[in-house]
């Protein structure tokens, strides 16, 4: 689907109505913001990566003033991140990194977990990153085989100069 752009109130709330317990990532922007400009191809590919699980919103703050003054949103880009209608997260600001963490860290819903790998292509660091599981002890099956299969594909990155590892 994509990035759905929001034109009013009632297509936002809508739109996080029909998204039932799935992750919404909503984008505050203005047209005139650099940073939101900047961010923007970074937003449209992750929103391709990641369709089958997470719903990308984009509201023009000067379109919708009525969202963005309900939502207490005054910097741009600012991102906030809805489950089940409720806020969950947000940030504000143009940081890909930053907004790929808030979304892995609330994109497990009510699983006991997920992991995710990132590589950044400017230092070739790459992360394992296991979120929001909450059997800190012990992994279940599922998350074992990820973290197998995301141990595998880091070992085939020939660019890899170091690794981290995060629990949260």
């Amino acid at each position: 689907m994509g990035v759905h752009h929001v034109s009013d109130k009632a297509d936002f709330e809508s739109q996080l109505a029909s998204a039932g317990s799935k992750l919404v990532v909503v984008d505050f922007f203005a047209t005139w913001c650099g940073p939101c400009k900047m961010i923007s191809p970074a937003l449209d590919k992750m929103s391709e990566e990641l369709v089958a699980d997470v719903v990308f919103l984009k509201v023009d703050v000067d379109e919708n003033e009525d969202i963005a003054t309900d939502h207490k949103v005054t910097v741009m880009p600012t991102f906030l991140l809805f489950r089940n209608g409720q806020k969950v997260d947000e940030f504000s600001g143009a940081n890909e990194s930053k907004l790929r963490e808030l979304i892995t860290k609330n994109n497990c819903g009510d699983s006991n977990g997920c992991i995710e790998l990132t590589k950044n292509e400017k230092t070739g660091i790459a992360t394992i990153c296991i979120s929001n599981y909450k059997k800190r002890n012990a992994l279940n099956d599922k998350l074992v085989d990820q973290l197998s299969q995301a141990i595998t594909q880091l070992e085939e990155w020939p660019t890899v100069k170091t690794s981290a590892y995060c629990v949260t």
